[in-house]
Protein backbone atom coordinates (compact mmCIF):
# COMPACT_ATOMS: atom_id res chain seq x y z
CA UNK A 1 0.00 0.00 0.00
CA UNK A 2 1.25 3.47 -0.78
CA UNK A 3 -0.90 5.64 1.46
CA UNK A 4 -0.31 6.45 5.08
CA UNK A 5 -2.38 9.00 6.96
CA UNK A 6 -1.88 10.34 10.41
CA UNK A 7 -3.94 12.00 13.02
CA UNK A 8 -7.53 11.60 11.96
CA UNK A 9 -8.68 13.49 14.99
CA UNK A 10 -5.81 15.99 14.89
CA UNK A 11 -8.23 18.82 14.39
CA UNK A 12 -9.76 17.91 17.75
CA UNK A 13 -6.41 18.59 19.37
CA UNK A 14 -6.07 21.90 17.58
CA UNK A 15 -9.62 22.90 18.57
CA UNK A 16 -8.87 22.17 22.19
CA UNK A 17 -5.64 24.16 21.90
CA UNK A 18 -7.44 27.18 20.51
CA UNK A 19 -10.25 26.95 23.10
CA UNK A 20 -7.63 27.52 25.79
CA UNK A 21 -9.37 26.11 28.87
CA UNK A 22 -7.56 26.18 32.22
CA UNK A 23 -7.75 22.43 32.78
CA UNK A 24 -5.16 20.02 31.43
CA UNK A 25 -6.37 17.53 28.84
CA UNK A 26 -4.76 14.18 28.21
CA UNK A 27 -5.22 12.97 24.64
CA UNK A 28 -4.63 9.41 23.41
CA UNK A 29 -2.78 8.94 20.12
CA UNK A 30 -3.12 5.38 18.84
CA UNK A 31 -1.10 3.86 16.05
CA UNK A 32 -0.31 0.39 14.80
CA UNK A 33 3.39 0.50 13.94
CA UNK A 34 6.06 -0.54 16.48
CA UNK A 35 7.30 2.18 18.83
CA UNK A 36 10.74 1.93 17.15
CA UNK A 37 9.30 2.71 13.70
CA UNK A 38 10.66 6.09 12.50
CA UNK A 39 7.15 7.58 12.50
CA UNK A 40 7.04 7.63 16.29
CA UNK A 41 10.44 9.07 17.33
CA UNK A 42 10.80 11.44 14.37
CA UNK A 43 7.17 12.46 13.85
CA UNK A 44 4.67 11.65 16.55
CA UNK A 45 6.82 12.30 19.62
CA UNK A 46 8.14 15.72 18.46
CA UNK A 47 4.60 16.68 17.39
CA UNK A 48 3.17 15.66 20.78
CA UNK A 49 5.88 17.69 22.55
CA UNK A 50 5.15 20.71 20.36
CA UNK A 51 1.44 20.51 21.25
CA UNK A 52 2.29 20.38 24.96
CA UNK A 53 4.66 23.35 24.62
CA UNK A 54 2.26 25.43 22.51
CA UNK A 55 -0.55 24.82 25.02
CA UNK A 56 1.66 25.58 28.04
CA UNK A 57 1.08 22.04 29.28
CA UNK A 58 -2.72 22.14 28.97
CA UNK A 59 -2.66 19.42 26.29
CA UNK A 60 -0.63 16.27 26.77
CA UNK A 61 -0.57 13.46 24.25
CA UNK A 62 0.09 9.89 25.36
CA UNK A 63 1.18 7.64 22.50
CA UNK A 64 -0.09 4.07 22.31
CA UNK A 65 1.96 2.21 19.66
CA UNK A 66 1.75 -1.28 18.19
CA UNK A 67 -2.03 -1.73 18.27
CA UNK A 68 -2.21 -1.35 22.06
CA UNK A 69 -5.70 0.16 21.89
CA UNK A 70 -6.98 -1.92 18.98
CA UNK A 71 -6.24 -3.61 15.67
CA UNK A 72 -4.77 -1.59 12.81
CA UNK A 73 -7.98 -1.84 10.81
CA UNK A 74 -10.00 -0.43 13.74
CA UNK A 75 -8.12 2.85 14.22
CA UNK A 76 -10.57 5.04 12.28
CA UNK A 77 -13.47 3.67 14.33
CA UNK A 78 -11.45 4.03 17.54
CA UNK A 79 -11.04 7.78 16.90
CA UNK A 80 -14.67 8.14 15.86
CA UNK A 81 -15.90 6.30 18.95
CA UNK A 82 -13.61 8.04 21.45
CA UNK A 83 -11.34 5.10 22.27
CA UNK A 84 -8.49 7.23 20.91
CA UNK A 85 -8.52 10.99 20.45
CA UNK A 86 -6.02 10.87 17.58
CA UNK A 87 -5.35 7.86 15.37
CA UNK A 88 -2.89 6.90 12.65
CA UNK A 89 -5.04 5.30 9.99
CA UNK A 90 -4.28 3.38 6.82
CA UNK A 91 -7.48 3.49 4.74
CA UNK A 92 -6.16 0.60 2.65
CA UNK A 93 -6.82 -1.71 5.59
CA UNK A 94 -10.56 -1.20 5.02
CA UNK A 95 -11.15 -2.05 1.38
CA UNK A 96 -14.06 -0.17 -0.15
CA UNK A 97 -14.73 2.08 2.85
CA UNK A 98 -12.76 5.12 1.63
CA UNK A 99 -12.93 5.00 -2.18
CA UNK A 100 -11.69 8.55 -2.80
CA UNK A 101 -8.56 7.89 -0.77
CA UNK A 102 -8.12 4.37 -2.15
CA UNK A 103 -7.76 5.58 -5.73
CA UNK A 104 -4.17 6.48 -4.86
CA UNK A 105 -3.44 2.82 -4.25
CA UNK A 106 -4.11 1.93 -7.87
CA UNK A 107 -0.75 0.95 -9.38
CA UNK A 108 0.88 3.63 -11.55
CA UNK A 109 -1.83 6.21 -10.74
CA UNK A 110 0.50 8.46 -8.74
CA UNK A 111 3.87 8.94 -10.38
CA UNK A 112 5.78 10.34 -7.40
CA UNK A 113 5.25 10.51 -3.65
CA UNK A 114 5.79 14.26 -3.29
CA UNK A 115 3.23 15.24 -5.91
CA UNK A 116 0.83 12.54 -4.82
CA UNK A 117 0.98 13.70 -1.20
CA UNK A 118 0.41 17.30 -2.23
CA UNK A 119 -2.56 16.34 -4.39
CA UNK A 120 -4.16 14.11 -1.78
CA UNK A 121 -3.94 16.85 0.84
CA UNK A 122 -5.59 19.55 -1.27
CA UNK A 123 -9.02 20.71 -0.05
CA UNK A 124 -11.74 19.26 -2.23
CA UNK A 125 -9.71 16.21 -3.28
CA UNK A 126 -11.31 13.91 -0.74
CA UNK A 127 -9.53 15.62 2.09
CA UNK A 128 -12.24 17.41 4.02
CA UNK A 129 -15.74 16.58 5.10
CA UNK A 130 -16.71 14.10 2.45
CA UNK A 131 -19.54 11.72 3.22
CA UNK A 132 -17.05 9.05 4.31
CA UNK A 133 -15.10 11.43 6.59
CA UNK A 134 -18.11 13.35 7.96
CA UNK A 135 -17.40 12.40 11.58
CA UNK A 136 -13.70 13.26 11.67
CA UNK A 137 -10.96 15.52 10.38
CA UNK A 138 -7.85 14.45 8.56
CA UNK A 139 -4.77 16.39 9.55
CA UNK A 140 -2.22 14.85 7.20
CA UNK A 141 -2.10 12.56 4.18
CA UNK A 142 0.84 11.23 2.31
CA UNK A 143 1.98 8.78 -0.30
CA UNK A 144 5.11 6.74 0.03
CA UNK A 145 7.40 6.15 -2.91
CA UNK A 146 7.24 2.71 -4.46
CA UNK A 147 9.76 0.19 -3.25
CA UNK A 148 12.59 -0.30 -5.72
CA UNK A 149 12.36 -3.53 -7.59
CA UNK A 150 15.32 -5.82 -7.53
CA UNK A 151 15.78 -8.12 -10.49
CA UNK A 152 15.96 -11.77 -9.57
CA UNK A 153 19.09 -13.63 -10.37
CA UNK A 154 19.11 -17.35 -10.70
Amino acid sequence: MSIRTIALAGMLAMSALMAGGALAEDLRLAHWVPAQHPLQPTGMEPWARSIAEASNGRLNITIFPAQQLGAASDHYDMARDGIADIAFVNPGYQAGRFPIIAHGEIPFHITNAKGGSRGRSMPGIGSTRTRRWATSSSAWRSCTPPAPSTPRTS
